[in-house]
């Protein structure tokens, strides 16, 4: 996938999240269908927690990612490829922790849920357009909690997966609040 490719796959992505949020009931968006289950608005969060973490890395510049963990020496798998790492990491070692776990106030509304996804996001699609050329995108490493080394090209392939997948739980935590 090129760069422009990537660019709309992340949007579209962004977008979907964002519009499931912004249409759904507010009362349902905020319940948990179980204790252990996260509530939509929980997701969202958790996804603009996870763009944080990213955005406050890329803002150390690609030099300092250089100069922390080298340069890819591995050609960018292809998203098909990343999508099965996903997949595999969702049955197994995928658990969110920390700066990862999302916390509801009660004060918290879908406007602000939003706002702040978006603003997030915008971040992160600044990076992406204005600081990494095709090039770069294969030779910058980032690392992931779980999956460890990715190049820059392989974190927006996990990026726009992980926004889809939790877009998913979204709905589907929607549907069971709504039964």
């Amino acid at each position: 996938m090129n760069k422009e490719t990537l660019k709309s796959f992340l949007e579209e992505a962004f977008a979907q999240a964002k519009n499931i949020a912004e249409t759904a009931n507010q009362t349902a968006l905020f319940a948990r269908p179980s204790e252990d289950k996260w509530s939509a608005a929980e997701n969202l969060q958790h996804l603009s927690q996870s763009v944080a973490q990213l955005n406050n890395l890329l803002a150390k510049g690609k030099d300092f990612m250089v100069e922390k963990w080298g340069k890819a020496n591995w050609q960018s798998r292809p998203y098909d490829e990343i999508l099965d790492l996903y997949n595999q990491g969702l049955k197994t070692t995928f658990k969110a922790f920390g700066p990862f776990l999302p916390v509801i106030e009660t004060g918290d509304s879908v406007t602000d849920l939003v706002a702040n996804f978006d603003h997030l996001n915008d971040q992160l699609l600044a990076f992406f357009e204005n600081d990494f050329t095709e090039e770069q995108l294969d030779t910058i490493v980032i690392p992931h909690p779980a999956l460890k080394a990715l190049t820059a090209r392989e974190m927006f392939y996990f990026t726009a997966l992980h926004t889809k997948h939790h877009a998913s739980l979204m709905v589907s935590r929607l549907l069971s609040v709504a039964a």
